[in-house]
C-alpha cells in the first residue's frame, strides 16, 4: 500500500468517518498481510477536550475501544493494484482486442506498414 500526495494518501490513502464539527469519530489503524490484504482495525474515539455534546461519548464505551465502523458511515481507502491483478488484467483485454482490431484491420486492408 503506497501513500502518494499526488492522490491524497499522505494518510496511507484512508479517510474516517467525522462528525459535524469534522472531528474523527474512530481511531483507525491498518496493517498490510504478507499476502497483501490489508487488516483495518477501528476503536472508538472521544474528545474530552470539546463541548460535551461534541465528545462522542457512547455509553459502555470508552476511548481506544474496539468499535464497528458507525452505520451511517464508512471508511474508503486508496490502494493501487498491483500490475498482475484481475482488475488490472481486465482493463488492459479491451485495450488489447482493439489494438488486434486494428492491425487486422490493416493487413485487411492492404495497409501494411
Amino acid at each position: 500500500m503506497n501513500a502518494d500526495a499526488a492522490w491524497g494518501g499522505t494518510d496511507e490513502g484512508f479517510d474516517i468517518p467525522l462528525d459535524i464539527n469534522k472531528q474523527p469519530r474512530i481511531w483507525l489503524d491498518n496493517e498490510v498481510n504478507t499476502d497483501g490484504s490489508i487488516l483495518v482495525k477501528t476503536y472508538h474515539r472521544t474528545h474530552p477536550q470539546s463541548p460535551e455534546f461534541a465528545r462522542n461519548e457512547i455509553d459502555n464505551l470508552t476511548n481506544g475501544d474496539p468499535i464497528d465502523i458507525p452505520s451511517d458511515s464508512f471508511v474508503s481507502v486508496r490502494v493501487e493494484m498491483p500490475a498482475d491483478s484481475i482488475w488490472n488484467q481486465k482493463q488492459e483485454a479491451p485495450r488489447i482486442a482493439m489494438e488486434e482490431a486494428m492491425m487486422k484491420e490493416e493487413r485487411s486492408d492492404g495497409n501494411n506498414v
